[in-house]
């Protein structure tokens, strides 16, 4: 079954209705509407739309509800149909996505970042607000739901539940870092993951050797740009690690540098303007530029992608607050990921002030849930079965 239905989160807000043939028909039930939240900036003449969807058995007493924060900043939601995990647990549960505003099917943002007027309206807290206003329009008062946040979502779910602790029965959180240095210290976590991924194998440690120090291996990529490329894209899965760990093995002390440089592609100069490292199948590289830039500290590792994109605010840095969470939680990591890197995630685990379960994977690089579905999906499930 799928449907559409649409909703308003102020009274007279215009609805707008957005149709779906079968997107998602796999799951045993979809729906998706939007809601209309008031023009921002307000000088804009146009609402905010924020797309929901609901997967999975219809939400009632019975049943628990799962909150979805995706992936980002500028990443799309989950296609639910189409990964074994999100399919699987869509049997048990109702789950509620929303698509970030300026992702997907909310409100686009256009340009390289949201312009001057409008940049504050993509601000962390506003993302994880957004979420309340899904959840007062899905469900009924006082459900209290579990909250399950990937990446970036993982830190928008922790916000959510810092500022709805009667709502949340349960966070579930997937490579969660409690501040800025998840992407500002970026860099450093590459190399020491490219470093522990060419370990077993000396001639890729020589290879790597070559990369770090500077030289033309591959014409036009200099060493940030190119630890960005290998430890950030191709860190992503073990599969493609195992490729690039390949390539370095066969470059060697004077090896031949193809395989490496294919891996790399056109120098970022030839790609983009003034070397930037956002690649362009985000959802919004203008989502990430915004929000990354201004507080995330994503300035200390490409100043290039955060020129004409507002001033800078607080850094994002929750380390103090996690102890208010009280409710259960679960996290999942994996000791081969290098973008949210294990010992960040540790951290987190470390700081929360309720009851925890730590589950760490051990064939999955950042896409934990793609890789590891059955061992993720047995944790998450056994978590909601034990915090009813």
């Amino acid at each position: 079954m799928s449907g559409e239905t649409t909703s308003r989160a102020i009274p007279t807000a215009t609805l707008i209705v957005l149709a779906t043939v079968g997107l998602f028909a796999c799951a045993p039930q979809a729906r998706s509407g939007v809601i209309i939240l008031p023009p921002c900036p307000e000088s804009d003449p146009n609402p905010t739309t924020i797309r929901w969807e609901h997967h999975g058995r219809p939400i009632s007493k019975d049943t628990p509800v799962v909150l979805v924060f995706h992936g980002g900043p500028g990443g799309a939601p989950p296609g639910i149909a189409g990964s074994p995990f999100w399919r699987a647990l869509a049997r048990e549960v109702s789950l509620i996505l929303y698509h970030q505003r300026g992702t997907g099917l909310s409100a686009p943002l256009t340009g390289r970042a949201a312009p001057p007027e409008s940049a504050d309206c993509y601000r962390m807290a506003i993302l994880a607000e957004d979420a309340e206003h899904v959840a007062d329009e899905l469900l009924p008062p006082h459900r209290r739901v579990f909250v399950l946040g990937v990446s970036f979502g993982a830190q928008l779910a922790t916000l959510f539940a810092l500022h709805n602790h009667e709502r949340v029965a349960g966070v579930i959180l997937v490579a969660p870092a409690a501040d800025h240095r998840w992407i500002s210290k970026q860099p450093r976590h590459m190399i020491r993951a490219l470093r522990r991924l060419a370990a077993p194998s000396r001639a890729a440690t020589r290879g790597l050797d070559r990369v770090l120090a500077g030289s033309d291996v591959c014409p036009g990529w200099q060493t940030p740009a190119a630890v960005l490329r290998l430890g950030g894209e191709y860190g992503y899965t073990r599969r493609n690690q195992a490729r690039v760990q390949a390539a370095l093995a066969t470059l060697g002390d004077e090896g031949d540098s193809a395989p490496l440089c294919a891996l790399l592609g056109p120098p970022p100069a030839s790609r983009r303007p003034r070397g930037e490292m956002v690649e362009p199948s985000l959802s919004s590289p203008a989502q990430f530029r915004t929000v990354a830039c201004r507080e995330l500290g994503w300035a200390e590792v490409s100043s290039a992608n955060c020129e004409s994109v507002g001033p800078e605010l607080a850094r994002f840095d929750i380390r103090d607050r996690l102890h208010e969470i009280r409710a259960p939680a679960l996290v999942l990591s994996s000791r081969y990921d290098p973008i949210v890197p294990p010992e960040l995630t540790d951290e987190f685990f470390m700081l929360l002030g309720g009851p925890g379960t730590l589950v760490r994977m051990n064939t999955a690089g950042h896409l934990i849930l793609r890789e590891e579905p059955g061992r993720s999906l047995d944790a998450v499930r056994q978590f909601i079965g034990s915090h009813p």
